[in-house]
């Protein structure tokens, strides 16, 4: 919750995740903790993969694509928004799948 100490008191919520290359898996650890996660869905950005195929616990999911601007301007003053000042990753491939207290498998499928 960020303002207690009720995470000595087993309320947190904490959860692995792993990346195996070798396997072309994500694998999100099931949770830990008796904090309940506000979440209901995640959103999966796939930077610097080439993917032909997305499953998420063995069912295909269809990629989706949008621009992501990682960091955003403070003020009309902000350097970013300038020329050379966008950090903007187009056309980010990503997926959203259902939030989970088990674990969670994605399997990613490269060209």
């Amino acid at each position: 919750d960020g303002s207690t100490f009720d995470y000595e008191d087993g309320v947190y919520h904490r959860r692995l995740i792993t990346y195996y290359p070798d396997q072309g898996t994500i694998e999100f650890g099931s949770c830990q903790g008796s904090f309940k996660s506000q979440f209901e869905s995640l959103r999966i950005c796939l930077h610097g993969f080439d993917l032909s195929l997305v499953s998420f616990n063995s069912q295909e999911l269809e990629l989706q694509h949008k621009d992501l601007r990682y960091i955003q301007p403070i003020s009309n003053f902000a350097p970013i928004g300038s020329p050379g000042g966008d950090f903007i990753l187009q056309d980010l491939p990503y997926i959203e799948v259902p939030y989970s207290h088990d674990v969670i498998d994605i399997k990613l499928t490269e060209n």
